[in-house]
């Protein structure tokens, strides 16, 4: 409105028009042999450029400004001047010794024929603070690229359009390792660069954490057979989700350290074990040779129920042998669905003879006789060979006592309790119990409770302990059950 104005009267009166904008207004003359003088500027000019009024009344361009500044902006007058038209552009002008950075409309003023140009017109605006915070920005834009082109893992965040999910940030070291997503992943889907299968599956992911605004934490393996762990974060504003953040990295060497812990801690127990082992051993083969000798020395009375015992008595070593083997074999994590009332059965089976030796009861009850759960049988069959054993040892000074195990369900869940009545531990002590090389024993080493934490862990499951000194103490372990 202000400028057609000025364009139609072409008439200056700045007292009245101009003195209260917030946007400098500057007026130059015309001059022959390419003289341009400012002869007229707003109390905002004054105020942005530092400078007093008798610094820029009938001063030439370049008497203001640097000399090789004042020519760019003359070469901009001139190119106004011959198009006929306003022009907009950025301009960094040193005013007053200070370099700022303005976005200046100038629009060029005839004489009533239209062919000389008398004055010109500025408008700018000091933008000197927004540049400064753009290239702020940008900059810390680019430290952030280059740190995450550098991280070791997976950086990536999606949006969704319509109900699909756009990448609009992918990088990280870790893709080096897919020469499949090597090409640009930003502005595709999840199904534009994935096998369909990998896709759904990924999708579902994205759909829990978007759906339910919850962090998604979870394992997978990559093409290489290492394991890769990744974690979905969602951007919530206003109680709506716009954005999901992800991370992955590769655990790979975590998971081998912590398998090499499981396999260290499954022999030491063995070694523990063997010798109440070597007794219940021990005792049938007392019984066969018993018999063998009485068949020998009377060949022609072999009785069948002498074979029968015999019989009965090697299926009883190989039982033994069987758990220990089982045990002891080196083994792949396999999650499979098995009945966790017959591992604790067997459990028991082979804790029989160092309960007996410390003078230990055992009792198991379940409120049923088939809950099925989905893991590693032989890691879960050595959690509960050490919560049953440290059961038993907090017990030995007395040389009595009863260890129970108590196994119910719900809808959704197993929970096992393993019930002592040794010595207990005190409140303090429960709060270390799993960290690494922390024992309350003179000959542990403390890894027991925290690799029997890690497994139960690996297995979406919990533990967790009750205690009172002197009383007993009980382990509870949950698990989810199997859903086929």
């Amino acid at each position: 409105m202000i400028i057609s104005r000025l364009l139609e009267n072409k008439t200056i009166n700045f007292k009245s028009l101009f003195n209260y904008l917030e946007d400098m207004i500057f007026v130059i003359r015309v001059e022959e042999d390419d003289v341009y003088r400012c002869i007229e500027v707003n109390n905002a000019y004054l105020k942005s450029s530092g400078l007093m009024k008798k610094q820029i009344i009938n001063k030439r361009v370049e008497d203001i400004i640097p000399y090789e500044e004042a020519q760019e902006v003359i070469r901009k007058y001139q190119a106004a001047i011959l198009s006929r038209s306003s022009l907009t552009y950025e301009e960094c002008i040193t005013l007053n010794g200070i370099i700022k950075t303005f976005e200046t409309t100038i629009i060029p003023v005839f004489e009533e024929d239209e062919t000389t140009c008398i004055n010109i017109i500025g408008i700018a605006r000091d933008i000197s603070l927004r540049k400064r915070y753009q290239e702020e920005i940008l900059s810390t834009k680019e430290m952030f690229q280059k740190v995450i082109h550098h991280q070791q893992g997976l950086i990536y965040s999606l949006e969704k359009k319509a109900d699909d999910y756009i990448y609009t940030l992918f990088d990280g070291q870790i893709l080096q390792n897919y020469e499949e997503l090597t090409k640009e992943v930003v502005g595709k889907r999840p199904q534009d660069i994935m096998e369909r299968e990998i896709a759904v599956e990924i999708i579902n992911r994205y759909n829990q954490c978007w759906n339910n605004q919850e962090k998604i934490v979870f394992e997978e393996k990559d093409q290489t057979g290492g394991t890769l762990l990744t974690v979905l974060s969602p951007v919530v504003e206003q109680h709506k989700t716009t954005q999901i953040i992800g991370s992955t990295i590769d655990i790979s060497d975590k998971k081998r350290a912590e398998e090499a812990l499981v396999k260290k801690e499954k022999l030491s127990l063995l070694g523990e074990l063997s010798a109440g082992i070597g007794h219940e051993i021990r005792n049938p083969l007392t019984t066969i040779k018993g018999f063998i000798k009485m068949m020998k020395e009377d060949p022609a009375h072999i009785k069948p129920e002498y074979l029968d015992v015999i019989q009965t008595e090697i299926e009883s070593i190989d039982r033994i042998a069987g758990e220990l083997m089982m045990l002891a074999k080196p083994q792949a994590l396999q999650m499979v669905p098995f009945n966790i009332v017959v591992l604790l059965k067997d459990v028991m089976f082979l804790m029989e003879s160092q309960a007996f030796t410390s003078g230990v009861d055992m009792e198991i009850t379940s409120d049923q006789d088939i809950l099925l759960i989905n893991g590693d049988r032989n890691q879960i069959k050595q959690v509960f060979i050490n919560l049953i054993k440290n059961s038993i040892e907090s017990m030995e000074s007395s040389m009595k006592g009863k260890v129970r195990v108590v196994c119910s369900h719900t809808i959704h869940e197993v929970s096992i309790k393993v019930i002592d009545e040794g010595c207990g531990i005190t409140e303090e002590k429960i709060k270390s119990i799993g960290e690494p090389f922390y024992t309350t024993k003179t000959k542990g080493n403390g890894l027991g409770l925290m690799i029997t934490q890690r497994i139960i862990k690996n297995h979406q499951g919990v533990i967790n302990c009750d205690s009172q000194v002197g009383r007993g103490t009980t382990f509870t372990v949950t698990l989810p059950l199997f859903v086929s």
